[in-house]
């Protein structure tokens, strides 16, 4: 399977990632007041996208060099997800999962069980739209030249992702870009900046504390980028997880699509993942998205390690398994995360 399309002469004909000029890219910077943020539109114009695609594997003279354990071999091991946040319970059944407390209440409540509310069963469509917030790290920011180029090489890396997706069916899968935001400067995002745990141990950031950071940070600021305009979120970061001897290049909060909680504060409805100025490894962004769509590890449910949701995987790991499949299936029956089920504006112009 051809990942990634490199030659701008044919995005026209053989692209689907759903996204559009009117695509906003927010730049984000720090002053003595506090945010700013400066919306670009027009950058996903795919004319301006096909200017910059030859480029595409000139990486820039002041790019990040890739970890070791990662580059060069196809066949090389390493880690998908360190941990899972928030597992949700996939052993319940639909009815359980919606009544689950209510026995607890009846008695305080005063209701006879024949009395309990109905759940509406909302149909799964035919075709699921995921809009992804994409979050770029101010070290990949600052590793192009232009925004231009940083935006090609966003687009042509979720393209690849998108077909990864695409073999799916009942439902088929669309992804669509719903906005990117960039740290033009490294105190947009604090809790993204690298730090040293030890004086042996190499710098990084903890992978699980930036995520519920971001969380947190996108509660915040909610008003700005509003919830409904995005479905998940993806944390784009060139730093290494600086827990001791972890090689986790990305994490999410299984079945986290569309999740939202106002008592905790946070919007948890995302993952992370490790990446380069290459933006060339679409599996580990294919993976930690099937963690949000409710995706569990293959090797946890008896389907080995030879796919997309194999925890230990290797390169040519391009394929959903039947448990995938079967995940899927139960998460979008039991949990229905309606938000997922909307077309992106896109496609309503």
């Amino acid at each position: 399977m051809k990942l990634l399309i490199l030659s701008g002469l044919f995005i026209a004909e053989v692209t689907s990632l759903l996204v559009d000029s009117n695509t906003p890219v927010h730049l984000l910077k720090t002053t003595n007041t506090g945010l700013i943020k400066d919306t670009k539109l027009g950058l996903f114009d795919r004319r301006t996208i096909s200017k910059f695609l030859n480029s595409y594997q000139t990486l820039p003279s002041n790019s990040i060099e890739e970890p070791a354990e990662i580059s060069n071999y196809c066949n090389v091991k390493y880690n998908r997800v360190g941990k899972i946040l928030s597992q949700v319970n996939s052993e319940l059944s639909e009815e359980e999962d919606s009544f689950g407390i209510w026995e607890t209440l009846e008695s305080w409540l005063g209701y006879e069980p024949t009395e309990r509310p109905v759940r509406q069963h909302t149909p799964t469509p035919d075709v699921i739209y995921p809009e992804i917030l994409v979050i770029v790290d101010y070290e990949i920011y600052a590793s192009f030249d232009t925004l231009n180029e940083l935006i090609s090489r966003l687009y042509t890396f979720w393209e690849g992702v998108d077909q990864l997706y695409a073999p799916l069916t009942n439902p088929q899968f669309k992804l669509s870009i719903a906005g990117v935001l960039v740290a033009t400067d490294p105190d947009v995002f604090e809790f993204l900046r690298t730090s040293s745990r030890f004086l042996f141990w190499s710098s990084g950031i903890d992978y699980e504390d930036t995520k519920y950071s971001m969380d947190s940070w996108l509660y915040r600021y909610r008003s700005t980028f509003s919830p409904d305009d995005y479905d998940v979120f993806i944390i784009i970061t060139p730093s290494k997880d600086s827990t001791l001897f972890s090689s986790t290049i990305g994490l999410a909060t299984l079945g986290g699509a569309c999740n939202i909680d106002d008592w905790s504060q946070k919007i948890s409805r995302g993952g992370l993942i490790y990446e380069t100025p290459n933006f060339k490894d679409t599996l580990t962004a294919a993976h930690e998205l099937g963690h949000l769509f409710g995706l569990r590890h293959d090797e946890s449910v008896g389907c080995g390690n030879n796919n997309i949701m194999a925890a230990i995987n290797k390169r040519y790991n391009t394929e959903w398994s039947s448990c995938s499949q079967e995940d899927l299936r139960r998460y979008l029956s039991n949990y229905e995360p309606t938000c997922l089920y909307n077309k992106p504006k896109s496609l309503k112009m």
